[in-house]
């Protein structure tokens, strides 16, 4: 490993021990300890200093089937997997690493990473601290997802101008300073300001979280769902499903999942060929009674008032949701904006 003293220094800046950037320790034997070069350049003059106080360059191969303790990244960190793949859980949420991905993730976030069975894997990744990075950390937590950006494949001039900053690291910044600043600043603001795009596998944002969850309770409006079941046939943790309800309904995963029902009982009277006791039958209420109780809590009137007088588009609005927004607008509930 090159510039030992250097690299000892940065890792106190970022409160890591040498050599070990991203794992605390490790659940398997001594082998599966991973094969890690890292390099530093110091942001300790212009124009570097601008943009940055370290940028540390890691190229690292962990052996097949390791397995590594959470531990919370200290900086903001870019991954560029090469080859082989892992499963990295980030914040608890499953998040591919396949050849050629690229993942931009936020300082604090938790870490655990299992590589998987039939190959090692290897990932050269950037370790970014100081006042450009704080910005783009600002506006990482500003998105759907606060903790992420993920790429599979990336655009080709994203994975270039990766492979140019790391090498130059490596190199110990011979390079204009300058253009190292430039480099950085064009790759971290196209990564944060990106999208992942659909069907790359990689981690789903709270929105389509939530979305998911929706065409699952409108499958089965009758099922009682406890947030375990959801979560696992999302293939979420369930902590991770019930930040993103909250982050995008401002509710918790019971108090969404009872509007969802109410919801999908509204649809059923709207047109008035259902009654009240075979919507909350439909919808998975113990009984007529409970169902009305619930329901005049939620919109403010009985269901046989709504069914009355219901039109289309009337479940959505008495419900607070709308079908045509991804961000549901505040609740119209009782008690709210009185």
């Amino acid at each position: 490993m090159r510039d030992r003293k250097a690299i000892s220094e940065a890792s106190r800046n970022l409160s890591v021990s040498p050599g070990d950037f991203r794992v605390s320790g490790f659940l398997e034997s001594t082998n599966m300890r991973p094969l890690r070069e890292a390099s530093i350049i110091h942001g300790d003059r212009p124009p570097l200093a601008h943009g940055f106080r370290s940028i540390i360059a890691v190229r690292e191969v962990c052996p097949p089937r390791a397995r590594y303790d959470p531990q919370n990244l200290q900086a903001l960190t870019l991954f560029l997997t090469e080859s082989g793949t892992a499963t990295v859980y980030a914040d608890g949420v499953a998040l591919s690493h396949e050849p050629g991905s690229l993942v931009l993730l936020a300082r604090g976030t938790r870490l655990h990473e299992v590589v998987g069975e039939d190959a090692a894997w290897s990932t050269r990744y950037l370790l970014f601290d100081g006042p450009l990075a704080d910005d783009v950390e600002r506006d990482l937590r500003a998105g759907d997802d606060p903790v992420c950006r993920a790429f599979s494949p990336p655009p080709v001039p994203w994975r270039d101008a990766f492979l140019a900053v790391t090498g130059e690291v490596f190199r110990g910044g011979s390079c204009n300073p300058w253009a190292l600043l430039s480099w950085c600043a064009e790759l971290l603001g196209a990564v944060v300001l990106g999208e992942s795009r659909a069907g790359t596998g990689v981690l789903p944002t709270a929105h389509g979280v939530r979305r998911s969850a929706e065409r699952l309770m409108s499958g089965e409006p009758e099922r009682f769902w406890s947030v375990r079941e959801m979560a696992t046939a999302l293939g979420v943790p369930p902590r991770r499903l019930a930040d993103c309800l909250k982050t995008t309904t401002g509710l918790a995963p019971a108090a969404w999942m009872r509007r969802q029902r109410v919801l999908a009982a509204c649809r059923l009277m709207e047109s008035g060929g259902v009654t009240v006791a075979a919507a909350a039958e439909r919808t998975g209420f113990a009984n007529p009674y409970h169902f009305s109780r619930v329901f005049k809590a939620e919109t403010g009137q009985t269901p046989s008032a709504f069914r009355h007088h219901g039109v289309a588009q009337e479940s959505d609005r008495v419900v607070g949701l709308s079908r045509r927004n991804l961000t549901p607008p505040p609740p119209l509930l009782r008690g709210e904006g009185e």
